[in-house]
Parts: C-alpha cells; sequence; structure tokens
C-alpha cells in the first residue's frame, strides 16, 4: 500500500513537472525578454551560468533521492539526504535571487517536500514561492501542484480548491472566484469569436485547471457551484464548449463511480460487524 501511495505522489509530482516544462519551455520564447525584465534585474552572464551549474549538480542529487524513494530503497537517513539537497537549493536562492534559476530552486524544494507528503512545509514553500516570485510559470505550477497533492493524493478536495482558483485566466487576468464567476457569467463578454480552436499553452493550462477546480467542487457535492463555473468557461472559451461539456460529464461520472464504491465498502464493514 506504501508502494502504491507514493508511486500516486510521484506521478502527480512528475506530471506537474511535465506541465512545467512545457508551459515553462513557451514563456522562454519571445515574452519572456520582456516577462525577465519586469521580473529580474539584469546579471552578469557569469553569475547567470554559475546559478545555472549549481542548479544542475542539485536537480542530479534530486533526481537519485526520488528514485531511491521510488523504489523504496531509501536508507533511514533519506531525511537528512532530502534536507541537505534542499540546502544547497537554498543556497542557490541566497547567492543567486535575482535570476530565474532562484525560483526554479524554489519550486524543486516544494516537489521534494510533496514527495514525502510533508504538507506543513509544502505550504512554507508554496508561500515563499508565490509571493517572491508571484508572476513567474513556477507560481502557477505551485498553486497546480499544491491543489493535486490535496485533490488526488489526500483526498481533501476541499483543501484543494483555493489553490486551483488561484490561477488565473490569461483571457482576462481574473482569478477564479465565485464573484468573479457570477460577473463573467452576466457580461457575457468574450472575445473568443475571432480566435481559433487551438488554445496557446497558458489557456489550455488554465482550462485544465478548472477542470480539477469543478471536479472539487462535485466531489463536494456542490453541484451548482461547479456548474456556474461550466458555464462561465464556456462563456469565455465558447470554440471548447463541447470539450468543456464532455470534461463535466466524465467528472459527475466518475465521481458517481466513487460515491458508489464508498457505498460498497459501508455495506461490507456492516456485514463483517454483524
Amino acid at each position: 500500500m506504501r508502494r502504491i501511495s507514493r508511486f500516486f505522489v510521484l506521478v502527480i509530482l512528475g506530471s506537474g513537472m511535465i506541465l512545467w516544462g512545457a508551459a515553462h519551455a513557451a514563456l522562454l520564447e519571445g515574452d519572456d525578454a520582456r516577462w525577465t525584465k519586469q521580473e529580474y534585474k539584469e546579471l552578469p552572464a557569469k553569475e547567470a551560468d554559475m546559478a545555472q551549474v549549481y542548479l544542475n549538480r542539485a536537480d542530479s542529487l534530486r533526481l537519485s533521492w526520488e528514485r531511491l524513494l521510488t523504489e523504496e530503497r531509501m536508507a533511514p537517513t533519506g531525511r537528512n539526504t532530502r534536507d541537505t539537497i534542499i540546502g544547497r537549493y537554498d543556497n542557490l536562492i541566497d547567492r543567486w535571487p535575482e535570476t530565474r534559476y532562484a525560483a526554479q530552486a524554489q519550486y524543486c524544494i516544494l516537489t521534494m517536500y510533496g514527495n514525502t507528503l510533508d504538507m506543513t512545509r509544502v505550504q512554507h514553500a508554496y508561500n515563499r514561492l508565490t509571493r517572491q516570485f508571484p508572476h513567474s510559470q513556477y507560481a502557477l505550477d505551485a498553486h497546480l501542484l499544491v491543489g493535486l497533492l490535496f485533490l488526488e493524493t489526500l483526498k481533501r478536495p476541499e483543501r484543494a480548491v483555493r489553490y486551483f482558483e488561484a490561477i488565473p485566466d490569461p483571457r482576462t487576468g481574473r482569478r477564479t472566484t465565485e464573484d468573479a464567476v457570477e460577473q463573467s457569467t452576466e457580461d457575457g463578454e468574450s472575445d473568443s469569436g475571432s480566435r481559433g480552436l487551438r488554445l496557446t499553452p497558458p489557456e489550455e493550462y488554465y482550462l485544465n485547471a478548472q477542470f480539477h477546480l469543478v471536479k472539487c467542487h462535485v466531489y463536494l457535492n456542490e453541484i451548482p457551484q461547479a456548474e456556474r463555473i461550466v458555464n462561465a468557461l464556456k462563456e469565455r472559451y465558447p470554440e471548447q464548449a463541447e470539450r468543456i461539456d464532455a470534461a463535466f460529464v466524465a467528472i459527475r461520472a466518475d465521481a458517481e463511480d466513487i460515491e458508489e464504491e464508498r457505498r460498497g465498502i459501508q455495506r461490507l464493514l456492516r456485514i463483517l460487524r454483524q
């Protein structure tokens, strides 16, 4: 059971890193030049190169540690090893805080705490990342990663909601709160009519996060709230309406299967108690 649990934790974290890689690669082209100038001071190339080398070394240690964790070959000193590697990332952040590698290092710290479900430290790493680098792609990945940990691994959808809500819509720049959803639905405004069916990477990222948010509300049996989010998505992304409806149907079917399984377990437990 521990092997399965750890496997799923690492799958979720791995998928978060994959999503980060795709989205961040897109941001590094074109718009990233403007984003970098806004967020960080220009540093001499030598310093940036040093930060990257330092990051690569820490990453190599982290990947070896994660492999041992997955294979359940971690020694009793595994936690000390984790903290040593995190210390390397912290040193990078302290020495080169104005490079983009500092945000990446902080995200790696977050994933390491997430791997061991050390949620107190996960929250601390999340807060540091989102406050120090609020407009970086890593902040978006942090919202998604922590939300998935609560939703998929810990089965706490009520805790996951706020993290998915924190991811802003790239078309409006607004985050998903109840007021924003209702206002968007009332306005009925969208500039999507002239857009093609293909979404940009940030739009795709946002839409997937919204599907997770809908799933949270469905699992919590908050169907009206889930429906409001779905309707608002179709208002802003009319070219994706069929996809959004299909996702909603699939989420509700999945929730019904989970509920039926839960009732079956409860019936079995009652029989065993007799």
